[in-house]
């Protein structure tokens, strides 16, 4: 493993980087980067339904989608992210695996925290990380990519957070809680509470800390991005992180759109149909998954929206993958039944 230190701050360069350096990678990687203040909202969600737009205008707080699925997070200077790019094994994300680390690293402090849920990182149930994953497979290269990432709130601004992400009311009464900042809570805060003289740190001792600890867990040397690496990602931030069509994606206003919540995460259904049959459909919410959701699209137009035909064909989906792949936790019958049944 080699750990990477990306000190820039722009939203849409620092997730270009993580492309870029799934494309260019020969080597297991660990980076540690920050963001001025931002959305980062996950692949299949709905821009427009996940931000107070006005609020984050006021605010001057970007919105940028990532690769990887799961929700909606705020990020700031406060806010420290780590990625891991590995080679994919096939045996899927393995969030425990890369929990690891992160754990270690908060027990080092003194934090008691644990992994947890379906992608969390808790302390005391107040979270203060999560992960999300997916794998990556670069033009023109036989080996796949796995990317899973998280983040850390040290000392993040969480009336920003509440103020700019437009919860789902659905998720946090299933879970008898009132409100976003009830259920997330900076470490900072945590270690002044407890006394402890790590809470003297500042968002940058943070960061430093982060990186030091991440190099002697994997015995590794530290470096900055290449000048190649650099460069590919300013390219992808100017023509796909920065632009419109990337971050809130395409507008068409599908006939029908309905949804519904799993103890997988959120999955909405907006489609088209002509005579019974399929003619258009997306399938957006905060769940985790592996496999470009667009792939399961593809395979859903031109099937009828009949419950028993649909989940046939999710049962058989070309090259062996399953449904699980694409939405984490679910099988063919429930997204059959939420497909054809609304």
């Amino acid at each position: 493993m080699t750990v990477i230190i990306n000190n820039r701050t722009d939203p849409y360069f620092n997730l270009a980087a993580e492309e870029a350096l799934l494309t260019l990678s020969h080597e297991g990687i660990v980076i540690v980067w920050r963001n001025s203040p931002a959305v980062v909202i996950g692949r299949n969600q709905n821009a427009y339904a996940e931000i107070r737009r006005a609020y984050a205008e006021e605010n001057g707080i970007k919105l940028v989608r990532r690769l990887t699925g799961g929700g909606a997070v705020f990020h700031d200077y406060g806010n420290v992210n780590i990625s891991f790019i590995t080679d994919d094994s096939g045996e899927g994300a393995d969030y425990a695996e890369a929990a690891a680390p992160i754990v270690e690293l908060l027990h080092s402090l003194g934090i008691k925290a644990k992994a947890g849920g379906r992608n969390d990182v808790t302390v005391d149930g107040a979270k203060i990380s999560g992960f999300a994953a997916c794998v990556y497979t670069p033009k023109g290269v036989e080996q796949a990519k796995l990317l899973r990432h998280c983040t850390l709130l040290w000392d993040a601004d969480l009336s920003h957070l509440e103020g700019v992400l437009r919860p789902d009311d659905g998720k946090l009464i299933s879970k008898g809680i009132p409100s976003v900042r009830a259920r997330v809570g900076n470490l900072r805060d945590m270690l002044a509470t407890s006394g402890s003289a790590f809470a003297q740190m500042s968002s940058d001792d943070f960061f430093n800390y982060t990186v030091n600890f991440l190099t002697s867990y994997y015995n590794c040397h530290v470096r900055e991005m290449s000048g190649d690496e650099t460069t590919l990602a300013e390219k992808l931030a100017d023509e796909k992180y920065s632009r419109w069509e990337w971050n809130y994606g395409e507008s068409h206003v599908y006939a029908r759109s309905y949804g519904a919540r799993f103890p997988f995460g959120r999955v909405n259904v907006s489609l088209d149909t002509d005579g019974g049959v399929i003619l258009r459909i997306k399938l957006t919410g905060d769940f985790l998954g592996m496999r470009d959701i667009s792939e399961l699209e593809a395979s859903l137009t031109g099937v009828r929206l009949d419950v028993n035909e649909i989940e046939a064909l999710l049962s058989s989906l070309p090259g062996g993958s399953s449904v699980g792949d694409y939405i984490a936790g679910a099988d063919a019958t429930t997204l059959a039944q939420l497909i054809a049944l609304g």
